[in-house]
């Protein structure tokens, strides 16, 4: 059954706005204008951000997403999604003008636009996966928030292909398996007739330990009591996730020239 989903978006930076409250305070001459000029920091629009979103589904297996947001400095990003579910693989297809991306220091940098092809493999039996994707990004990345350093590789102009391959495994702890009552149809209050749970994704209680490991390392812990079929009183969750990224230092000659550049005249 295909759903059309539109909602509000509010987005804040804590980082940003956490260590511009802590220079203000450390800077202050007297504690109330440290006072002072940390609230003027809590409410400088510029931290925040406000958009739209919308998710349009086609079919069973295929979906779009767009987004579109402004924040308090009055630049506004619109994004677009292909999501398309294959047998054994899933496909995305992103465009964004401008494009916001993270590197691993936690630093923002900004491409006036960008388009990316991403194949990403089920996990398979023994938890190989597998994903390998193109890159486009037009014009030079530039710093959010700050002046030194040096744009990742895959922000470069021009065109990047990337692969990568991971081992996924994971371990219940404890995990209470579905019943025939799980399964079945519920009649909502306007006459339609839903799964029992609001999401079948989240209709069983447990407790699993993860780990992924390819270039980086994470490790994940998740627990939950209820099956998410009441109103209210029926999910309590908790998800913990610890990344290794020590180990990409390891590798970091490797990980630059894993990319392959198709650079414009």
């Amino acid at each position: 059954m295909s759903r059309n989903v539109v909602g509000l978006l509010g987005q804040i930076r804590p980082i940003n706005l956490l260590s511009s409250v802590k220079a203000e305070v450390l800077k202050a001459e007297s504690p109330e204008h440290g006072f002072t000029s940390a609230f003027k920091k809590l409410i400088d629009k510029s931290f925040y951000a406000v958009g739209l979103c919308s998710r349009h589904d086609l079919g069973a297996s295929t979906s779009i997403y767009l987004t579109a947001e402004k924040d308090g400095q009055s630049k506004k990003r619109t994004k677009g999604a292909f999501f398309q579910k294959l047998p054994n693989h899933d496909v995305t297809l992103e465009a964004a003008w401008p494009e916001l991306f993270v590197d691993r220091n936690s630093r923002y940098w900004e491409l006036p636009d960008s388009i990316s092809f991403d194949c990403l493999s089920l996990v398979s039996d023994s938890g190989l996966r597998y994903r390998f994707g193109i890159q486009n990004n037009g014009g030079s990345a530039k710093a959010v928030d700050f002046v030194d350093g040096q744009p990742p590789a895959s922000l470069n102009p021009g065109v990047c292909a990337k692969a990568a391959f991971s081992y996924e495994k994971s371990k219940d702890l404890w995990r209470i398996p579905e019943t025939k009552e799980d399964l079945a149809l519920a009649k909502g209050e306007s006459g339609e007739f839903r799964n029992t749970a609001y999401d079948i994704s989240m209709n069983d209680p447990h407790a699993t330990i993860s780990g992924i490991f390819d270039l980086f390392g994470s490790i994940c812990f998740a627990v939950q009591h209820g099956k998410f079929s009441k109103s209210y009183g029926d999910l309590t969750r908790l998800d913990v996730r610890l990344d290794l990224p020590a180990a990409s230092d390891l590798v970091k000659g490797l990980t630059l020239q894993s990319f392959l550049w198709l650079l414009p005249e």
